[in-house]
């Protein structure tokens, strides 16, 4: 036996009805879901006209205005350019760990000609530009790159570029010792 869908919507509806003397449920909006015997918003709210003559009855000096300094976050700022020719590569700031004199001309602070990927820009000039693969513990600046590793690269010539899984990364200098007087 078949049984009509109007039979189940009238049903529903049935169901659904409130019943005599029931309270239809709130809806949660509205005024009538606030507490009873709330106050009405305070009138004397302080202003800064208070408080500066708050702050004059304290004896309180006035404040000198400090000129806001423009800091600048952009991808420049936070980078290092090295370039050849027509194109560069944007390599983060501190992933340059040796540069011989002869091609401190290829580093740059802005960037000039035609931007490349790095891996292209590393394949492209091999010839100039050498990697060596950082550990966790060199980057944060808790262990000091090997001093056999400076001497190696001061003899090849290249740029030495700081690599963690083969992209550049900043490798943070190890701190200074402190020595108490």
């Amino acid at each position: 036996m078949k049984i009509p869908p109007l039979l189940f919507i009238a049903l529903g509806l049935l169901a659904s009805a409130p019943t005599r003397g029931e309270e239809p449920r709130p809806s949660g909006r509205g005024p009538e879901v606030l507490p009873p015997g709330l106050q009405p918003p305070a009138n004397d709210v302080t202003n800064d006209g208070a408080f500066r003559a708050r702050r004059n009855a304290s004896g309180a000096t006035m404040p000198k205005p400090v000129p806001k300094q423009a800091k600048s976050y952009s991808i420049a700022e936070l980078s290092v350019f090295i370039g050849h020719d027509e194109t560069h590569a944007i390599l983060p700031k501190g992933s340059v760990i040796f540069c011989p004199d002869a091609l401190a001309t290829r580093m740059s602070n802005r960037a000039a000609g035609k931007p490349v990927a790095w891996s292209e820009f590393l394949i492209a000039n091999r010839n100039w530009i050498s990697t060596h693969e950082v550990t966790l513990a060199q980057v944060r600046g808790e262990v000091p790159l090997f001093e056999g590793d400076q001497k190696t690269f001061a003899t090849a010539g290249r740029m030495v570029i700081a690599t963690l899984r083969g992209n550049p990364i900043t490798v943070l200098p190890v701190p200074s010792p402190v020595t108490e007087p």
